[in-house]
């Protein structure tokens, strides 16, 4: 079974893309923070990357 990307409705604190790829991809959700924070202090327009994640993804609410 293909595990599809979905933006999470309750784990999240801005838009939910960083738990949405930790869920995605099997790793703890504050690896993809820490990720994006870093990179937001770089030269790699995280910004824009998760602004665009977010307009592109559903979100849903995962039941666990």
């Amino acid at each position: 079974m293909q595990n599809k990307f979905f933006r999470s409705f309750k784990d999240k604190k801005l838009a939910g893309v960083c738990s949405g790829l930790a869920r995605h991809t099997d790793t703890d959700v504050v690896l993809w923070r820490l990720l994006f924070v870093i990179a937001f202090f770089t030269a790699f327009p995280s910004i824009i990357t998760y602004i665009v994640i977010t307009l592109l993804t559903k979100s849903i609410e995962y039941n666990d």
